[in-house]
């Protein structure tokens, strides 16, 4: 074995040759390739089902298929994934360019889904509001906040609620041009905190209002067909002292503010700055403090609130973000 030699033809810390471990079989396949820096690596394993690559369908051997070529990311016939003749693409696909996180392309169609081009149309909501919760750290770089905003109209995402925005009062003005709909908005600094909430422009300006802001709390109402829903954005301090205090704060100010009238459909999203279970929503590093993960479930009991994702997925780890070199 010898030590690989990068792009440039630096000398890398990785190795040529097999590795061999063991693991606990997750509940989703694993990938047949992973990106590990620069290079793309195949797994092998013992439980893993033989996959056409022309096809992606089971039971036989690429090279014996006779099958028509299937694209591996839209799943239509007719073209590769590399022709780029694909109608389809996945909100996960699009973000991956923005943060660089390897190892995406694998689950491409775990997340696709049907859409139709362009921006939604009047009234396109119906029964149905699509909503997404994102801490973009950082959306000042014009490139990276339009490409975003493109992307959130593309996929038709109802509300979104952005964390860690580092959106000033100068740069909200160019945010709103750039957006067309309504913006609900506390303001942060060039380097931190920042909070916007984003509501498409196919939903009624009058039906959208803002019921209180802070630095790190925003709630809007939204008066939609199956009753007024109120939408809270929030973004928790990270000293464990300090979230203790938000999130107790947080408490009061949705019960002063919009529970004080008995049970209302209360969506909240954001960034908490900790996890509801140790055990399922850390992959490894430390732990969060017992107290901190004990106070956001009594919160959710206190507000009668689900973690639908969880609710739908009791046994899957899934993650939005991750720490890019652990020290």
């Amino acid at each position: 074995m010898e030590k690989v030699r990068d792009r440039s033809g630096n000398l890398t810390d990785w190795v040529t040759g097999r590795r061999i471990v063991w693991i606990e079989m997750p509940s989703t396949p694993l990938p047949f390739t992973t990106q590990m820096g620069p290079f793309k690596a195949s797994l092998y394993y013992r439980e893993q089902k033989n996959v056409c690559r022309r096809c992606l369908r089971q039971g036989h051997k690429t090279e014996e298929c006779k099958n028509e070529e299937v694209c591996m990311k839209c799943g239509k016939p007719g073209h590769r994934k590399s022709d780029g003749k694909c109608e389809e693409s996945s909100l996960t696909e699009n973000l991956d360019h923005l943060d660089n996180e390897p190892g995406r392309d694998e689950r491409e169609d775990m997340y696709t889904k049907n859409k139709n081009n362009g921006e939604m149309e009047e009234g396109e909501m119906a029964n149905k509001l699509n909503i997404l919760t994102l801490n973009v750290q950082g959306l000042r770089d014009d490139k990276k906040r339009k490409t975003m905003l493109r992307l959130f109209k593309k996929e038709k995402i109802h509300v979104t609620a952005l964390q860690e925005t580092y959106i000033t009062k100068e740069k909200f003005k160019t945010l709103e041009k750039e957006w067309g709909g309504v913006i609900h908005f506390a303001e942060g600094t060039k380097r931190s905190k920042g909070l916007i909430t984003l509501f498409d422009k196919s939903l009624e300006a009058e039906k959208v209002q803002q019921v209180y802001h802070s630095d790190r709390i925003i709630i809007s109402s939204l008066d939609h067909e199956e009753g007024t829903f109120y939408i809270v954005n929030v973004y928790s301090p990270n000293k464990d002292q300090e979230k203790m205090q938000f999130m107790n704060q947080l408490e009061t100010t949705i019960k002063e503010k919009v529970r004080k009238n008995g049970l209302i459909n209360l969506i909240c999203m954001g960034d908490f700055n900790t996890v509801m279970d140790n055990e399922m929503d850390i992959v490894t590093g430390n732990t969060h403090p017992r107290d901190t993960v004990d106070k956001l479930n009594n919160l959710t009991n206190q507000l009668q609130l689900t973690d639908v994702w969880r609710v739908n997925n009791p046994k899957q780890k899934e993650y939005t973000w991750k720490y890019t070199s652990c020290r």
